[in-house]
């Protein structure tokens, strides 16, 4: 979700929202947290750069290249 801070900077969050119930199961309410996750959405990103530049270098290349499982 993109959200605005108050100097106008935009920022991605994660939303976590619950109804509030009375005893009698009656909606008397709401509550939400937010909470910032840019960061963690820049490091997604750049993982998926370096993850497509290493597989455009395997797809280009003249080289046989495989991975060993030891286990």
């Amino acid at each position: 979700m993109l959200n605005r801070k108050k100097n106008g900077e935009v920022f991605i969050s994660y939303l976590s929202a619950s109804v509030l119930k009375n005893e009698k199961g009656e909606i008397i309410g709401s509550m939400g947290v937010s909470r910032d996750i840019s960061n963690e959405k820049e490091a997604e990103q750049r993982l998926r750069e370096q993850s497509a530049k290493l597989n455009a270098v395997f797809e280009s290349s003249s080289h046989v290249i495989w991975t060993i499982n030891r286990e």
